[in-house]
């Protein structure tokens, strides 16, 4: 398989080989090349191959990625990042190799291990990723009300899934107004159905629901939304809101 290998190599690869190599520093522990993410690089486009060039000829032995931050000094080795760093730099690296026009990219709940200002940055890192290319659509799926206040209403879209109980079903729910700059509170409310203490929006609800019932209003529509609304809420078995959902349902079977 490395005789194939070799054999593959022409004059050019050959000399691009080369070129990598010259790029090292050497000392007595081995060679080291160094990428500036800040500055223009030089490097070509496939050097991971040209890397495994080199190990496949027996020039270098062990590959280590060395990271270094802006903030520190001193760097770490790649496996001693944490999970979230991982996360991001093998999912944008792969992005940028992968990535051509007219794609589509689905991203599976690229928040887990990730710290709050990283969810909220994610989108504008992933803007930057693919600033080069032409009509791609990112399809992401989320659980963090952090990454869904960062959708911008220009050029996104919210839609929930919902399962249906008892049916076994998954319905979308498509949400028109934008959660921009939205409030924690008001995204886990509207959008992922979490009741939070102290809640404004859960109180406003609450609040309308009972005055619907004093009033012995007739609007049907909008008790139905309520009682829908608090029953999809994640309560505690001795939550009092259930006394107000009944309340709801009794009002609803013999009044409306």
């Amino acid at each position: 398989m490395q005789v194939s290998e070799f054999e593959t190599y022409d004059l050019e690869h050959s000399r691009s080989v080369v070129h990598v190599l010259k790029l090292f520093d050497f000392d007595d522990e081995g060679g080291s090349l160094k990428i500036d993410l800040k500055e223009k690089s030089n490097l070509p486009e496939n050097m991971f191959h040209l890397l495994n060039s080199l190990r496949r000829v027996g020039i270098t032995k062990n590959l280590d990625l060395i990271l270094y931050k802006n903030t520190k000094k001193s760097g770490h080795f790649f496996t001693e990042s944490s999970s979230g760093e991982t996360q991001l730099l093998l999912t944008f690296t792969s992005l940028i190799v992968n990535i051509n026009n007219n794609s589509i990219v689905f991203i599976d709940e690229p928040e887990l291990s990730l710290h709050p200002n990283w969810q909220i940055r994610y989108f504008s890192l992933l803007d930057k990723v693919l600033r080069k290319t032409k009509n791609c659509h990112v399809i992401l799926a989320t659980h963090s009300h952090f990454m869904v206040s960062d959708l911008n209403p220009e050029d996104s879209h919210l839609i929930c899934l919902k399962s249906n109980f008892p049916i076994d079903t998954i319905s979308s729910q498509d949400i028109p107004s934008s959660t921009y700059g939205g409030s924690p509170e008001s995204i886990l409310y509207n959008i992922f159905n979490v009741r939070t203490v102290s809640s404004i929006y859960l109180e406003r609800d609450l609040k309308k629901a009972l005055e619907l019932i004093a009033e012995n209003s007739k609007d049907k529509n909008e008790i139905g939304r309520l009682r829908e609304k608090f029953e999809s809420l994640v309560l505690d078995d001795e939550d009092p809101i259930y006394s107000i959902i009944s309340a709801l349902q009794d009002y609803e079977k013999n009044y409306v």
